[in-house]
């Protein structure tokens, strides 16, 4: 039947389903499937899927790529661009993909979280706090947003300590504030 329809997505989908119960790599029809109609972003998606399974991440990212590029309001893309980005070390890949995804939905804290951590990540304290204080101008109820900032006061003391000083203890007590009102 392949042969005569070759696109055909139920026929693809059954022998995909048939090859990982059978033990075999179905990522060769899922990049078959996504090639025939390289316009349908659920066939990337399902290929991004079995490649990152796979540990395939680099080309996972360019096919996520190619899939943001035809829909580029999609968050979901965004979402698993950044969590590749960040298993591959690429923080500004990370940072990119989530600030992405915060310019299509910007009330959404987790994102400002996450943009913070990366920052984080990079040591770049104030991109990290800049981001945390946007998280609480976004939700000031919630305590996860508290204690980001906590968390931003707390690594950046950690990293530029300087014995028992003035700033070392303002900016301590400043980390406890905010985990005390997280």
């Amino acid at each position: 039947i392949l042969n005569i329809e070759d696109v055909n997505a139920t026929i693809q989908s059954d022998l995909a389903i048939a090859y990982k119960n059978s033990g075999r790599d179905p990522i060769d029809l899922y990049r078959k499937r996504f090639q025939g109609k390289p316009t349908n972003p659920s066939y990337g998606l399902q290929l991004v899927e079995a490649l990152t399974e796979d540990s395939n991440y680099e080309e996972a990212i360019t096919t996520l790529k190619r899939v943001i590029k035809l829909n580029t309001m999609s968050k979901r893309p965004y979402r698993i661009l950044a969590d590749l980005s960040m298993e591959t070390d690429d923080l500004d890949g990370a940072a990119s993909a989530y600030e992405s995804l915060h310019n299509i939905d910007p009330n959404d804290e987790s994102v400002t979280i996450n943009i913070s951590n990366v920052y984080l990540e990079k040591e770049d304290f104030r991109q990290a706090l800049k981001w945390a204080e946007k998280s609480i101008s976004l939700d000031r109820k919630s305590g996860d947003v508290f204690a980001q900032k906590a968390k931003v006061y707390y690594e950046g003391w950690t990293s530029f300590r300087d014995g028992d000083s003035k700033d070392d203890k303002i900016v301590a007590t400043l980390a406890y504030n905010y985990y005390i009102k997280a």
